[in-house]
C-alpha cells in the first residue's frame, strides 16, 4: 500500500505502508490507499487534495520543484564547502613545506570549486 505525504525535507513522496503503518504527522498525509482507496494515476510533484479527490496543480509542481533544486542546491553547496575545507588543511601543509607547485595546484582546485557554488 501507498501513502502519499508531504515530507519536511523531500517535498511531496510516495511512502510503501502496511497495514499497522503510522506516518509521523497525520497532517502531512494527503493520500492514503487504506482509507481513500487506490493511488490515483497523477504526477504527486503537484498533488493536491480537495475533499476526497486527489488532482494535479501545476503552480504546486511548480513550487514542489523550486524547493527541491533549492535542498539540491543547498547540499551542493554544503559538499564543495567541505571539499575547500580539506584543500585548505593541504594548503596549510604546502606552505610550512615551502611546495610552491602543490599550493599553485591547490589554488587552482579551489577556484573551480568555487565557480560551482550555486547563489542563494
Amino acid at each position: 500500500m501507498k501513502m502519499l505525504v508531504i515530507s519536511p525535507v523531500r517535498g511531496r513522496e510516495l511512502v510503501e505502508v502496511d497495514e499497522s503503518s503510522a506516518y509521523f504527522d497525520p497532517e502531512l498525509v494527503l493520500w492514503d490507499e487504506r482509507v481513500d482507496g487506490e493511488f490515483p494515476n497523477i504526477d504527486i510533484a503537484g498533488a493536491v487534495r480537495i475533499d476526497d479527490d486527489l488532482l494535479y496543480n501545476e503552480e504546486v509542481a511548480l513550487t514542489d520543484s523550486r524547493i527541491k533544486s533549492a535542498i539540491v542546491a543547498s547540499e551542493n553547496n554544503a559538499r564543495i564547502m567541505q571539499e575547500l575545507e580539506k584543500i585548505d588543511a593541504k594548503s596549510i601543509r604546502a606552505l610550512r613545506e615551502g611546495n610552491q607547485e602543490r599550493i599553485a595546484a591547490l589554488e587552482s582546485e579551489a577556484a573551480t570549486l568555487r565557480l560551482q557554488l550555486v547563489k542563494e
